[in-house]
């Protein structure tokens, strides 16, 4: 725009000198008064073009300095992104080192475990072992003893005892069989009385592996305290956590027995809602307290 006053100016002024030399040292009235004008305005139009001038550099000013207030705020938001990214990005590796930790010790606590019962079986096999010798050959002594004696008798004796000995093995087999066959009715009559009576009730009972999808927003106070009732819970032993605050959460767990877990969760403090949709369990947890 000050281009234009500047130009409208230099076109004015050329008119003020053009009428100078019409006015022929004043002599003439006409250019006379038109000289004065001309050159008036070409001073208020070079005026106009000065403050057009400086009016475009100090919006230019102002436009370059928002800019960079823009472009610092930026920068700063996006450093408060990558440092929050980071945190979280580290808390989610010490948790899993912690985790995995856990279960490298559980493991080994299992092996050890198992170790001793092994070292212990056999231990109990080689002394049955050494003792069902000790007593074949006692009895092995004392038939042929007997034999020497009386051959007859001995025989006799022998193929009695070898007889009751398969008979009460045989009839203590038997009555191993028909207890443990009772047993097993019993307990799956028992099992099927209180699956019947939890599915009257609308409950459902799970059992092995099942995954938790924990819905967002997740806040990490209450996502604890989850994770601290699910360790504290009976019959359930933690597996595996995972996600994030924004897309959510992944809890694996391990139920031991038949367990009512809507109802189990349900009654956990962070628990908010409980939703079975298809195989999954979708769990929300409560908002956080305000102040």
């Amino acid at each position: 725009m000050h281009w234009l006053y500047l130009t409208l100016a230099i076109a004015l002024e050329t008119g003020g000198t053009i009428c100078i030399k019409l006015s022929d040292g004043f002599s003439k009235l006409a250019p006379s008064v038109l000289l004065f004008i001309f050159y008036g305005l070409s001073v208020a139009a070079f005026i106009f073009a000065v403050k057009a001038r400086e009016k475009a550099r100090q919006e230019a000013e102002a436009a370059k300095a928002a800019k960079q207030a823009q472009a610092k705020a930026e920068r700063e938001a996006g450093l408060a992104a990558r440092e929050k990214a980071q945190r979280e990005e580290q808390e989610a590796r010490e948790k899993a080192r912690q985790e995995a930790e856990a279960a490298k010790a559980a493991k080994q606590a299992q092996a050890d475990t198992e170790r001793e019962a092994g070292l212990a079986a056999r231990e109990k096999a080689q002394r049955e072992e050494q003792e069902a010798r000790e007593k074949a050959r006692q009895e092995a002594e004392t038939a042929k003893a007997a034999k020497q004696a009386q051959p007859k008798a001995e025989r006799e004796a022998g193929l009695a005892a070898r007889e009751k000995t398969q008979r009460e093995e045989q009839e203590a087999r038997e009555k191993a069989r028909q207890e443990a066959e009772t047993a097993k009715v019993a307990k799956q009559a028992q099992s099927d009385t209180e699956r019947e009576a939890r599915l009257a009730a609308g409950t459902e009972l799970y059992e092995g592996t099942v995954t938790l999808t924990i819905m967002p927003p997740i806040d990490l106070d209450q996502m604890r305290e989850l994770e601290e009732c699910l360790r504290r819970a009976e019959s359930l032993r933690l597996v595996l956590v995972g996600g994030s605050i924004d897309e959510g959460g992944m809890i694996v767990l391990s139920v031991e027995r038949p367990t009512p877990l809507i109802d189990v969760l349900r009654a956990m403090p962070p628990v908010e809602q409980v939703v079975k949709e298809d195989m999954k369990l979708m769990v929300r947890l409560k908002s956080p307290p305000v102040g």
